[in-house]
């Protein structure tokens, strides 16, 4: 999926509750955004992406590389919504520089200048924060 594609998977673009039922698959990506972003996110692992299904019933496997695939049935034929709502959580974050994880922009720090035990520019979570004595 390019870029402007992902664009315009926003997600206050989401259908709100007591919405029709979304019908497109963007629809669809964008309602799992919203109620498992923490789970979508945080459950990075190796390159792999953890995201449930809709109903909660089962959970699939994304990866992205080499290209795009999903272990749910309707991920053979294309990006389903699981691929899709993956992409969205890519764009909205960035990985830690101390413990991989993902994180949404403004829940990382980055570390300044005068730093001796990270590069410069490097982006830091809360817990790799403390559990590293601050920010030094």
């Amino acid at each position: 999926m390019d870029e402007p594609s992902i664009s315009r998977l926003a997600p206050e673009r989401a259908p709100k509750q007591g919405q029709a039922c979304p019908t497109t698959r963007a629809d669809r990506a964008l309602v799992l955004y919203v109620e498992h972003f923490e789970e979508i996110a945080l459950g990075f692992r190796a390159g792999v992406y953890r995201v449930p299904s809709s109903t909660g019933a089962a959970t699939y496997t994304v990866l992205l590389l080499p290209r795009p695939c999903c272990s749910c049935p309707d991920g053979r034929g294309g990006e389903c919504k699981h691929v899709l709502v993956v992409w969205v959580v890519l764009k909205h974050t960035d990985p830690c520089s101390g413990c991989g994880r993902r994180f949404r922009h403004r829940e990382l720090t980055e570390v300044p200048e005068d730093s001796l035990t990270w590069f410069p520019g490097d982006r830091l979570c809360q817990s790799c924060i403390v559990a590293h004595g601050g920010i030094s």
